[in-house]
């Protein structure tokens, strides 16, 4: 940002007045396990309302349950197929982080702190607060590839510092609640 303000403060006035937590990284909360700026969720919901919102109140009610509970289903039985702790996508994610450490050369600092470099970028990373300076990985949960360099580095793998909210287990809890089966209106 303040790079921005010395090109064009104008520019910088501007964005400042759009509320920067909700477009800027920089401004982000950590440890909410999101890197960007996105509503999926709302989005995808919108998307089912569009099937059934012309539909009078209570059927369109009745077809919003119906929907969630099958995609309810859906999740649980998907997440019974997953052969690792690790949500898939997120595995996926952790192995590009683990392919692009190979550039970077790590610094011991002492203690738990490095310094991970590659040219002239340098990244500090504090293993045991899990934290990057590049903060993607206090915004994500997943280690960056500054965080996976220093843990190879270490002899630690990466897997052990995936946050909680991506594993099997947490999967489950936030899928293990079911919705009453009701009766059809007939009855």
């Amino acid at each position: 940002m303040n790079e921005i303000r010395i090109a064009n403060p104008s520019a910088h006035k501007y964005l400042m007045e759009r509320e920067p937590k909700t477009w800027s990284r920089a401004y982000f909360e950590v440890n909410r396990g999101c890197d960007s700026v996105e509503n999926g969720f709302s989005e995808c919901f919108n998307f089912v309302l569009l099937k059934v919102r012309h539909k009078p109140i209570i059927t369109m009610l009745e077809a919003i349950r119906i929907i969630l509970m099958e995609m309810m289903n859906t999740m649980r039985r998907i997440c019974d197929t997953w052969v690792d702790d690790i949500c898939p996508s997120i595995k996926r994610k952790l192995d590009i982080a683990k392919d692009q450490q190979r550039f970077w050369k790590v610094i011991p600092g002492g203690g738990s702190l490095f310094e991970v470099r590659m040219g002239n970028d340098a990244f500090t990373v504090n293993e045991e607060n899990k934290t990057c300076i590049c903060r993607m990985w206090q915004l994500s949960g997943l280690p960056c590839h500054h965080a996976v360099a220093a843990l190879f580095y270490i002899h630690k793998q990466p897997e052990e510092y995936v946050a909680t909210w991506f594993r099997k287990d947490m999967y489950k809890v936030a899928y293990n609640h079911h919705l009453q089966p009701v009766q059809g209106m007939n009855q």
